[in-house]
């Protein structure tokens, strides 16, 4: 996020003096428009709202509306005008106007390779969509203060992107244990192989029978728990789960054993986040025994500072490679995070308060390494782990699509050039998918601020 030592004027060196080159990769600071230089980092696209996969999103029209204009407050733009954009970019067939939407013939119906794409959609403005720069380098310089506040105002290239993608690979590049792979033996064995026989009972427990409900008020059911969170299974895919392990395993009687437990009858849940497993209990026929199990993940704000990173690194929800679109809340704006779903402007204004950057520029290590997983919102006591499961979906600390602005300058003085790229790190080595040359728009920072301390 702001490493000086790995990106502040790093020494290209030349066999005459005189030629020797320097560059720095900067970035600005987020949540600070008053900031009179950048931080030297990369930008993760993560930190902006991906226009391409709020169609993806498992949510309604209203919500995704919201989150497209920044909430209902309408922080990044009308929601007449969200639902314009929305509109030309989903790919509904047949075709179905939003509220204040408009299906046409020129709509693009598929994914933008640009931001610049948003050009083509009436009422949109290169003013909407890059603000107060004129030389793109984050910052309100002399002649950009177009509203005279004082305050730079950025356009939408600084809230949405079309490159956010996480790898769902391990910090190794090895493969997760995908908690809802369908055959329960193998996950069993994966997860008992990892982490021990309590850890992968608890696993598969859950996804037989779902997680269970502490104890809540009478409501005249005279039950002392239900069946809560997780994700149940229709019941023509849990009999194809349960007829694709007995298969495999061959049990004359049907059985299919593993911790005490018949895994038979299959997979009649799924995990819909990693945080499923925190702090829940499930209750299964064990040994013939019906037993409750206690997640081995507790709610101890201490055991999950340690815990989380190594859970989140060891297991996925799909076997897919990347995960594309969350939100990484530790590079957001105020204005990307409120239109999510369950945020509040208490949660939103706490996340944008904590800030990795000293107020002498140097990073804040301790913050930076707690900040790892998301769980940081609830190991801070803002949030509890049932209200982090919803917004998991939403949310991430990660994010391998970054963008980098690269200024580079000779010692000697002389021509500057200043170029700006997008790469992808969910693959290996990392590729340049986007590149442009800011040169023309002039060296966009100082000698001074490229050299702070």
């Amino acid at each position: 996020y702001h490493d000086p030592a790995v990106f502040q004027q790093t020494l290209v060196p030349s066999e005459r003096l005189r030629s020797n080159a320097r560059f720095s990769v900067v970035a600005p600071i987020e949540n600070n428009p008053t900031a009179g230089r950048p931080r030297l980092g990369l930008i993760n696209e993560s930190g902006k709202i991906n226009i391409n996969e709020l169609p993806n999103l498992v949510i309604d029209e209203e919500e995704m509306t919201y989150v497209l204009a920044g909430g209902p407050e309408e922080l990044l733009m009308p929601i007449d005008l969200a639902d314009l954009i929305l509109d030309y970019i989903d790919a509904e067939d047949p075709p179905q106007s939003r509220m204040f939407g408009g299906e046409s013939e020129f709509n693009k119906n598929a994914p933008l390779e640009s931001l610049d794409e948003l050009l083509n959609i009436e009422g949109v403005t290169r003013e909407m969509l890059y603000g107060e720069e004129a030389n793109q380098n984050g910052m309100l310089d002399p002649g950009e203060d177009l509203n005279g506040d004082g305050v730079f105002q950025p356009g939408w290239t600084a809230y949405l992107t079309v490159h956010s993608m996480e790898s769902n690979l391990r910090s190794d590049g090895t493969e997760k244990i995908n908690l809802n792979q369908s055959l329960l033996t193998e996950l069993y064995d994966a997860v008992s192989n990892e982490f021990g026989e309590e850890m992968a009972n608890f696993v598969v427990a859950y996804r037989m029978n779902g997680p269970l409900e502490p104890d809540v008020e009478d409501d005249g059911s005279g039950q002392s728990a239900t069946q809560s969170g997780g994700q149940s299974l229709d019941g023509a895919t849990q009999d194809f789960f349960s007829g694709v392990a007995k298969a495999l395993t061959g049990a004359s009687d049907g059985s299919v054993t593993r911790g005490g437990m018949d895994l038979a009858g299959g997979a009649k849940f799924q995990f819909k986040s990693i945080y499923d497993l925190v702090g829940s209990q499930v209750e299964v026929e064990q040994d013939g025994e019906t037993t409750t199990l206690d997640s081995p993940w507790t709610e101890d704000s201490s055991d999950m500072q340690q815990y989380l990173p190594i859970i989140m690194d060891a297991f996925s929800l799909s076997d897919e490679t990347t995960i594309l679109g969350r939100l990484n809340i530790n590079q957001a704006r105020y204005e990307t995070l409120i239109g999510l779903p369950g945020m509040t402007s208490t949660l939103a204004n706490y996340i944008i308060s904590q800030q990795m950057i000293d107020s002498g520029g140097q990073p804040l290590t301790d913050q930076i390494s707690l900040r790892a997983t998301t769980g940081w919102l609830v190991i801070n006591g803002q949030i509890d782990v049932p209200t982090m499961r919803q917004l998991d979906q939403f949310v991430t600390a990660r994010g391998d699509v970054f963008r980098a602005q690269v200024i580079g300058h000779f010692d000697a003085g002389g021509p500057v050039c200043r170029l700006d790229a997008v790469i992808d790190a969910t693959q290996q080595p990392p590729k340049v998918i986007q590149l442009r040359d800011l040169t023309d728009l002039g060296r966009g920072f100082s000698l001074p601020q490229l050299i702070q301390q």
